[in-house]
């Protein structure tokens, strides 16, 4: 294969993480565990002798390549996927009016003071290190882990747990086949054979001999499923990050981790986004593609007066996160006007200890 070639894989896959992803140079060096690794493995593959570019031995060892690192192909079914590409769902990736993913607008840790998907991104090159991210609800959590792995082709498994969750909703149950007992493997289990990076959501609500059952995983970088008689050794491209809410009042489903838990992670806290300017032009980006939806003065005051329900004084108010302004967006599109959806919403999302009327008199400061 001709220099030429190997050059141009190597910067496509630097232009689309510096330049798409918006981390440092040297980022990007760090961020090559979790990259698609075809570019060395085609590059190995070219250096046998007598494997020419274009030849029959060269598209088959390409196609090995491309079975074996699944993840790397953006159009493998656990990749996320933009809008407009041919197999997305419901769950799919939202575009703007250039057809390009919306990316999250992204807040700095307030502890670490760089941006979170910088720290993220750094971790997750480290190999199978557990990352804890902590954030209110509708701060936009998922939604940068799931970019992330959209802008890297990386599978994403994401995975809600409650207090009933068990080891075998995790790793999968025993399931008869004929005479015998056989396991079927869980998303948890099938996401790290994958090489997926799996988010498991709400984490510390499990109870706690699911969580106990990652520590082998967390600590050793391997699973060990006692009801299975299997020891699982993950994908190499595999990664496991969980996320949860603060523990405070607003949140009553939510609890404190175990602490011999809480230690193995890598912890981050996901705020809101801080700048009004930087969410308006998400939110911007996200609801007015195609046809206007909500013009940008009124959805400059929505957001000024969600980042008022979100001040620690005002504990009496429900808060507006992200999430519920697109919602609010929503109604505005189906004829409710700006201070209705918003006070809509606000019902929608109060808590038994807090009041929405409470609000309304500084709404009428803004609609």
């Amino acid at each position: 294969m001709s220099d030429s070639y190997e050059d141009t894989v190597e910067s496509d896959i630097y232009d689309r993480l510096d330049d798409r992803i918006g981390l440092f140079e040297y980022v990007v060096g760090d961020m090559q565990p979790i990259l698609s690794s075809v570019g060395s493995k085609v590059r190995e593959a070219t250096m046998v002798e007598g494997v020419k570019a274009g030849s029959d031995e060269y598209e088959d060892l390409e196609q090995d390549i491309n079975e074996q690192q699944g993840e790397d192909d953006p159009d493998y079914p656990s990749v996320p996927k933009a809008a407009t590409h041919p197999d997305a769902a419901y769950d799919a990736l939202p575009v703007d009016d250039n057809g390009e993913v919306v990316p999250p607008a992204v807040p700095t840790d307030p502890r670490f003071q760089l941006p979170l998907d910088e720290l993220i991104a750094k971790k997750l090159a480290r190999g199978l290190v557990p990352i804890r991210v902590v954030g209110p609800r509708g701060s936009g959590k998922n939604y940068l882990l799931k970019y992330l792995c959209h802008m890297t082709n990386r599978g994403y498994q994401s995975i809600d747990v409650d207090r009933a969750t068990e080891p075998e909703d995790l790793f999968g149950p025993l399931v008869p086949d004929g005479d015998v007992i056989v396991p079927r493997n869980g998303a948890v289990k099938q996401g790290l054979l994958n090489g997926d990076t799996i988010v498991i959501n709400e984490f510390p609500v499990m109870q706690a001999g699911a969580a106990i059952a990652l520590h082998r995983l967390l600590n050793e970088g391997t699973l060990l499923v006692k009801s299975h008689g299997e020891l699982v050794e993950p994908h190499p491209s595999a990664r496991l990050v969980i996320t949860m809410n603060p523990p405070t009042r607003e949140y009553r489903d939510s609890e404190p981790m175990n602490s011999a838990t809480q230690g193995r992670f890598r912890s981050f806290e996901q705020p809101y986004i801080q700048d009004v300017d930087d969410e308006v032009e998400t939110l911007d980006r996200q609801v007015n593609s195609g046809e206007p939806v909500v013009d940008r003065p009124t959805l400059t005051k929505i957001v000024q007066f969600a980042h008022q329900t979100r001040q620690n004084q005002n504990e009496s108010w429900p808060t507006l996160s992200t999430r519920n302004l697109t919602i609010l967006c929503e109604h505005i599109e189906d004829g409710v006007y700006p201070k209705a959806a918003v006070k809509g919403v606000l019902w929608g999302v109060a808590e038994p200890n807090q009041y929405p009327e409470d609000t309304h008199e500084t709404l009428d400061n803004y609609l």
